[in-house]
C-alpha cells in the first residue's frame, strides 16, 4: 500500500513558520508519481511535496522557495506595473515645448502673477506678452488698402469722410458708411460709443493697449445698448486689436460668425462675450475681470486658441462668476480650446451642458467658490442636458488648485490623456 503525505504550513505574526509532515495512514490507491514533480514541488520518497523556506517575521514563504513581504509592497514615488516592476509615475514621453517636469509630471510654464493691462499670459511662457503688435505710425501694422475706411479720435480738421487724410472720429460713423466686406482701421484713442455691427466687416484697431471701445449702456433712439459691441445675425465679422469694456456686456453675437484676434474684453458690467447659435473664433486674446461669465455660449460652435479667461467677478447678488459656460438649447454645441488659461474665476472655471468639449494643452486653475454661500469652486464640470450627456476629451491639460473639485461629471463622460488633476 502507498501512503499519502499531507503538508500543513502556518505563518503567524511574530512566530516565524513551521512545517509538519502528517502521515494519513494507508491509502487504498494512489498514483505512481515516479521521480518527476510539478514546479514548486520536490521528491520525498514516493511522493512530491511542496518546497517552502523558513522565513523571518514579517515575510511569507513562497511556493517553490523564497520569501515575500506580508501586505502590499510599496513603490516609493511610483506605481507597480502588472509585471511586478516598480516604475515611476510620470510621462513616458518628453514634455511639450514650454512644459517641464513638475512633481513628476509635465506642466507648462506660466507667469508668476497676472499680467497688466494690454498684456497677457501665454501657456508655456513664464513672462507676459503684449496683446498684438502696436507698430509705428498712426495705424501701426494694419495693412490698409484703397477701400479702407479710417477712424482717428484725435482728428480735428473737420470734413471727415473716412479717408486717411480726413478720418472719421467715431467708429460708428465708419460702420454706417462702410459697404459689406469693408475694412475699418482705427487709430489709437478711447472711443466712448456702443457699436451695432450690421454688416460683414473687418474692424481692426492699432492694438489692444492703445485702442479702447468703452460702451455707454445708455438709452438711444434704438433702445438701451445691452452690449458695447453687438453683431447682427447673418454677418461675418472680425474684430482685431481692440480693448472692449463698458457697463453692460462686452460683445454679443447671434447666429453670425465672429472672429476675435488680439482682443481684450475686460471690466464689463456683465458677461465678456455672449454667443448664441453662432460660430465663434477667439485667438490670442484676453477676457478678464468681467461680471457673471467670461465667455457664454448657447448652441453653435466655438474655437478658442491661446486665450486667457480669468478673474470673472460675481453678479451684484454675489452669484456666479464662471469663466467659460457652454449650454445647449437644441442640437449639440461644440467647444474646442487649445493652449488656453482659465484662472481665478468664481463659481466654475469651465462648465458645459450637453456639449462636446475638446481641451488640449489647457490649464484650469485656482477657481474660487461662489461668494453666495461659499459653494462650488469647481475647475471643470460636465453636465447632462435632459438625455444628452456632455462628452469631454482632455489631452495634456492641468486642473490645479481649484477650490472644491478639479473635475466633476454629472451624467456625462470624459476621456483623459496625460492630464494632471491636483
Amino acid at each position: 500500500p502507498q501512503r499519502t503525505i499531507l503538508l500543513l504550513s502556518f505563518t503567524l505574526a511574530g512566530c516565524g513558520s513551521s512545517t509538519q509532515l502528517v502521515d494519513s495512514g494507508p491509502s487504498e490507491a494512489g498514483p505512481e508519481l515516479g521521480n518527476g514533480c510539478a514546479p514548486g514541488l520536490t521528491s520525498a520518497g514516493p511522493a512530491c511535496v511542496p518546497i517552502f523556506d523558513h522565513c523571518p517575521a514579517g515575510q511569507l514563504a513562497r511556493l517553490g522557495g523564497g520569501c515575500d513581504p506580508v501586505g502590499v509592497e510599496e513603490c516609493p514615488g511610483g506605481l507597480r506595473a502588472p509585471d511586478g516592476v516598480c516604475r515611476p509615475v510620470g510621462p513616458g514621453v518628453s514634455c511639450l515645448a514650454g512644459w517641464s517636469v513638475k512633481e513628476r509630471w509635465c506642466e507648462p510654464r506660466l507667469p508668476a502673477a497676472p499680467c497688466a493691462a494690454g498684456m497677457s499670459e501665454v501657456v508655456g511662457q513664464d513672462s507676459c506678452r503684449p496683446i498684438g503688435d502696436c507698430g509705428n505710425g498712426v495705424y501701426g501694422t494694419i495693412s490698409t488698402g484703397p477701400q479702407t475706411l479710417f477712424v482717428n479720435a484725435a482728428y480735428a480738421g473737420g470734413g471727415s469722410n473716412g479717408s486717411a487724410a480726413k478720418p472719421f472720429v467715431r467708429i460708428g460713423d465708419a460702420l454706417q458708411t462702410a459697404p459689406a466686406g469693408a475694412q475699418v482701421a482705427v487709430a489709437a484713442g478711447r472711443y466712448i460709443e456702443d457699436l451695432a455691427v450690421t454688416k460683414s466687416v473687418n474692424l481692426q484697431g492699432r492694438c489692444a493697449s492703445m485702442v479702447e471701445v468703452a460702451g455707454t449702456g445708455i438709452p438711444s433712439s434704438t433702445g438701451v445698448a445691452e452690449s458695447t459691441v453687438s453683431v447682427s445675425p447673418g454677418q461675418t465679422v472680425t474684430l482685431q486689436g481692440l480693448t472692449i469694456t463698458g457697463p453692460k456686456r462686452g460683445i454679443s453675437v447671434t447666429k453670425a460668425k465672429l472672429t476675435l484676434v488680439q482682443v481684450a474684453v475686460t471690466g464689463c458690467g456683465d458677461a465678456g462675450v455672449v454667443a448664441a447659435g453662432a460660430t465663434l473664433i477667439i485667438n490670442d486674446s484676453r477676457i478678464a475681470a468681467n461680471r457673471g461669465r467670461g465667455v457664454s455660449l448657447e448652441d453653435g460652435d466655438a474655437t478658442l486658441e491661446r486665450v486667457v479667461i480669468r478673474d470673472t467677478a460675481p453678479f451684484a447678488d454675489n452669484t456666479f462668476g464662471t469663466g467659460v459656460q457652454a449650454d445647449t438649447l437644441s442640437g449639440t454645441p461644440r467647444l474646442t480650446m487649445r493652449d488656453c488659461l482659465v484662472a481665478g474665476n468664481r463659481h466654475l472655471g469651465l462648465a458645459v451642458r450637453g456639449t462636446e468639449l475638446v481641451l488640449e494643452r489647457t490649464v484650469i486653475k485656482d477657481t474660487l467658490p461662489q461668494l453666495k454661500g461659499q459653494s462650488y469652486g469647481y475647475g471643470l464640470v460636465g453636465y447632462r442636458k435632459g438625455a444628452q450627456p456632455s462628452k469631454l476629451t482632455l489631452k495634456d491639460c492641468v486642473l490645479s488648485g481649484n477650490h472644491s473639485s478639479g473635475l466633476v461629471l454629472h451624467g456625462s463622460e470624459a476621456t483623459l490623456d496625460r492630464v494632471v488633476v491636483r
